[in-house]
């Protein structure tokens, strides 16, 4: 059980979260990793935001961003974009022609958990795991007899962001959730030309954003030990392509549609605990009218969960067929996917936990490799309210090169070999729960990828190539207090993470990044955070610190540190049952003027106010 700074409507209540009883399968195996969970504070606070700003102030990870409002990919512990699983309710939504996902793209809405696993984790999740996991998904609340929200925030740069949340109870064995934004974006904000003589102050052209979506959730409690759930979602953006400083107005867009479906039918019985789910996932792609990108998968699993003993395992299976629609692919272009996996676990050794996973993917005409992953969590002191503990994981893990790796015309290469991974994770970590809570850990890690797959330039065209091996190496630093005098509750946290990523070798002698640092993964980033409540007020004042990044190989050009600051205030108003919350916030205080990306203006000081109106008839 763990303590919750509030929930969603009330933020003068400490609430305990809900205790299920078959639990989370992720946290169940995976006593070698550290994962983060966003609290509902977090989810309120970046309601009008999307998933990249949430977990990119909260956790010491990097995103590269190719503009405000555009393409959002991750960076993980020194890995590339690709190398980061995004888990959508048990099913992986990475597009399969790039291996990676927009996060641009994700509002912070349309989850009702937000949870990132760090490590090596393809043992659970497949291909893509290498740097760790985004875990995204809904959950039914059957205490929730009715409740609902409408939010509609505007800011700076004709920002406007509309939400809708209704969810609640229909009879005692059926729960509806439905949620709706609606984001519209000028973008056309002020910014410093660096690249032109005199560097002069321009407004930002052809930078709009346009994009709606809307989820659905139907559980249904069919007997008391068995559940349907059907959970869909679609997603349309329609967004200018924001140009860079040195490029006149390009006139370029690119449109969205992402449809995702899951269905689950789960069973707890003598026999014990079986899950069968059927997924679907549509997405389209459409770049300035020209480039037209369909992909379709039909995914199939099913697992088993029991218990011998003290012994907990798990076994599985899952089918994916892919069926993707590419000009540059030799007609309509399809790929069958299985796996099949496995886990168990011990957890009464005497303040030590165990756990084994694996996996074995099968790829017609592709061997990809097995993925073990062996992980533990001993409790070295439990006193009073205090725990010290240690936690280590190793684990071999791979990914699938991308069906743009395989396929594209021209460049694509079928006979292409996995990326491997060889992981390392330890992490010391300390929990004091009583008048007050004190969470801090302190996490290193080695991770060596080879046959690491990148495009370069071949006799006539680009081709893509297993050319290098990279060593990622380095730590991370979390803490967390949160305290209540009086009627204050405070919560005060920080994060830290040094990562080194290395080319060790290339199959290019000549390759001018061997030794070097790989572009764009900043050797330094931290964040901390101050969160105030009292009568109904809250107070937030988050910092950011982004390292200097190499824009090249040989790590002769370098983009500059930049540190952020922002700031939010909001009031409670209780009316009955209801609750009207108007906040305001400050972006970049400072109105500090800097790059994510070489060349890629991100805006300074802007302001945002929101007015939330909630209902509960718990």
């Amino acid at each position: 059980m763990s303590w919750s700074f509030a929930d969603d409507l009330d933020l003068d209540t400490i609430r305990l979260e809900e205790i299920t009883i078959h639990g989370d399968y992720y946290q169940k195996f995976s006593p070698g990793s550290t994962l983060k969970r966003s609290d509902s504070i977090d989810k309120v606070a970046f309601q009008p935001c999307t998933l990249s700003e949430l977990i990119g102030f909260r956790n010491p990870v990097y995103f590269k961003s190719y503009g405000n409002g555009m393409l959002s990919t991750i960076s993980f512990r020194g890995t590339g974009a690709s190398h980061t699983a995004v888990i959508w309710n048990g099913v992986n939504i990475n597009q399969p022609t790039i291996g990676q996902s927009d996060f641009s793209l994700f509002p912070v809405l349309a989850f009702d958990e937000i949870q990132v696993i760090y490590g090596s984790t393809s043992s659970r999740f497949g291909s893509d795991a290498i740097g760790g996991g985004i875990l995204l998904g809904s959950k039914a609340d059957w205490h929730n007899t009715l409740s609902a929200s409408l939010g509609q925030y505007a800011g700076s740069y004709r920002n406007f962001m509309t939400t809708l949340k209704l969810q609640g109870k229909v009879g005692k064995n059926v729960f509806l959730s439905s949620k709706f934004y609606r984001h519209q974006d000028e973008n056309d904000f002020e910014f410093v030309n660096i690249t032109k003589p005199g560097k002069p102050v321009e407004r930002q052209e052809n930078a709009s954003v346009f994009q709606y979506g809307l989820l659905q959730d139907l559980y249904v409690n069919i007997s008391g030990n068995s559940q349907l759930s059907v959970k869909g979602w679609f997603n349309f953006s329609d967004r200018e392509i924001q140009p860079t400083m040195v490029r006149d107005n390009a006139n370029e867009r690119q449109k969205d549609k992402n449809l995702r479906l899951v269905a689950d039918y789960d069973i707890q019985s003598k026999l014990g605990y079986f899950e069968i789910k059927g997924s679907y996932l549509w997405d389209y792609l459409l770049y300035s009218n020209t480039s037209e990108i369909i992909t379709a998968q039909h995914i199939g699993q099913f697992s088993y969960e029991n218990n011998i003993g003290n012994w907990e395992f798990r076994f599985g299976t899952s089918f994916n067929h892919i069926k993707a629609e590419v000009e540059n692919y030799n007609d309509n272009t399809s790929e069958n996917r299985t796996d099949i996996y496995g886990g168990i676990v011990n957890n009464s050794l005497n303040k030590l936990q165990l756990s084994l996973n694996f996996r074995q993917t099968f790829v017609p005409g592709f061997k990809a490799p097995f993925s073990p992953s062996l992980g533990i969590k001993y409790d070295i002191l439990q006193v009073n309210h205090s725990t010290l503990f240690l936690t280590g994981q190793a684990a071999l893990n791979y990914r699938v090169p991308t069906m743009n790796d395989r396929y594209w015309v021209p460049g694509g290469r079928i006979d292409l070999k996995p990326e491997n991974s060889r992981n390392l994770d330890a992490s010391l970590g300390y929990h004091f729960r009583g008048t007050f809570q004190v969470e801090t850990a302190v996490s290193t890690y080695y991770y060596n990828v080879d046959n690491w797959i990148m495009w370069v330039p071949g006799a006539i065209y680009w081709v893509p190539e297993n050319v290098r091996q990279v060593d990622a190496y380095g730590f991370d630093l979390s803490a967390n207090l949160r305290l209540k005098t009086g009627q204050l509750q405070s919560e005060l946290s920080g994060n830290y993470g040094l990562s080194r990523s290395v080319i060790k070798t290339s199959v290019n002698e000549d390759d001018i990044g061997i030794g070097n640092q790989l572009p764009y993964t900043p050797v330094h980033i931290t964040g901390a955070e101050y969160r105030g409540i009292v009568r109904g007020w809250l107070g937030e004042l988050s910092m950011t610190y982004t390292g200097k990044r190499y824009v090249t190989a040989d790590n002769e050009s370098v983009m500059p540190s930049y540190f952020l600051v922002n700031l939010r205030v909001g009031k409670n108003f209780r009316i009955a049952r209801q609750i009207l919350n108007i906040d305001f916030r400050v972006n970049n205080i400072f109105n500090v003027s800097y790059q994510n990306m070489n060349f890629r203006a991100m805006p300074g000081r802007n302001y945002m106010i929101g007015i939330n109106f909630m209902y509960n008839k718990k």
